[in-house]
């Protein structure tokens, strides 16, 4: 299995069907993801709770990666992912791109870069014109 099968099966396992107990079947033990949070790195264990978070917000989730480079090691993926908004049934998409390194068939370090900022204004945590508001130097209150 290459290395963008072993991402799709992550998708589909832990994102879709939710299967958080499995996330030591993708990450080893001391591996560390990176750019989900400013200044914070998660490891596997942290991983469910943010799964299980997300999952309070939405369903319906489907995973395509787009585009993928392989190199050695590595693996970078751009990565779209749609789903509906659990309160409102609205659609959603989330785009982003992750770097990551492989070792022994499983993840060892992942470096992502997820547009959160617009993920959270679809679903309406944030208001419709919060960039633009933040560019004017004016503060969310």
């Amino acid at each position: 299995m290459g290395y963008s099968d072993l991402l799709k099966d992550f998708y589909a396992t832990i994102w879709v069907r939710g299967e958080t107990d499995r996330i030591g079947d993708f990450f080893l033990a001391d591996s560390e993801a990176d750019g989900l949070f400013p200044d914070m790195a998660i490891r596997p264990e942290d991983f469910q709770a943010m799964v299980l978070a997300m999952s309070r917000l939405v369903e319906d989730i489907h995973v395509e990666i787009l585009k993928t480079v392989e190199q050695d090691d590595w693996l970078s993926a751009l990565v779209r992912a749609k789903c509906r908004a659990r309160d409102t049934g609205e659609p959603l998409t989330l785009t982003g791109q992750a770097m990551l390194r492989f070792r022994d068939g499983k993840i060892a370090e992942a470096h992502n870069q997820f547009d959160l900022f617009g993920f959270f204004t679809q679903l309406g945590h944030l208001p419709e014109d919060a960039l633009l508001r933040i560019l004017s130097d004016e503060t969310l209150d």
